[in-house]
């Protein structure tokens, strides 16, 4: 897990801009019929940990877009148990912000120097598409640079 602590960051094999067909695609596979047209393009999918119930949530997902071929970005807050539950699970992600406790002005001071810590991420990166359960820090990040968001409410 890479910890980011300040706003320069890069990781070549994130950076590629590879165009990769997924396996499950490929000419002679089971199940590849009629799929060449949506796994001829590898796709960058963002998708930010922000709480540690969510780290079960996304690794069905996280399978289902690696089995079609598509990177995932992941990036996480540390708090709770979220890097023990990703480590756990074998799953790299860049370490993102941290939590803040209940004091409300300093939960809107954590999220805006989070959301300002993801920016160069997000413009380095140049995901295709966002995904979160409600990170206030990806979706404040991904309006400023106009990534497309998917964002799932849990309460």
């Amino acid at each position: 897990m890479e910890r980011i602590q300040d706003a320069t960051h890069d990781s070549p094999e994130a950076t590629s801009g590879r165009q990769v067909a997924s396996p499950a695609c490929q000419p002679g596979k089971p199940g590849a019929e009629g799929l060449t047209e949506r796994c001829a393009v590898q796709k960058k999918i963002w998708i930010d940990i922000d709480n540690s119930p969510h780290v079960p949530f996304f690794i069905p997902i996280i399978n289902a877009l690696h089995n079609r071929g598509h990177k995932v970005l992941l990036t996480a807050r540390d708090t709770y148990q979220v890097c023990e539950l990703l480590k756990f699970h074998r799953l790299d992600c860049k370490v993102v912000g941290r939590h803040w406790g209940k004091n409300r002005l300093l939960k809107m001071v954590g999220t805006l120097g989070r959301a300002t810590r993801l920016l160069p991420l997000a413009l380095s990166e140049k995901p295709d598409l966002a995904l979160s359960l409600v990170s206030r820090a990806q979706l404040l990040a991904c309006r400023a640079v106009g990534i497309p968001m998917a964002v799932t409410f849990d309460y």
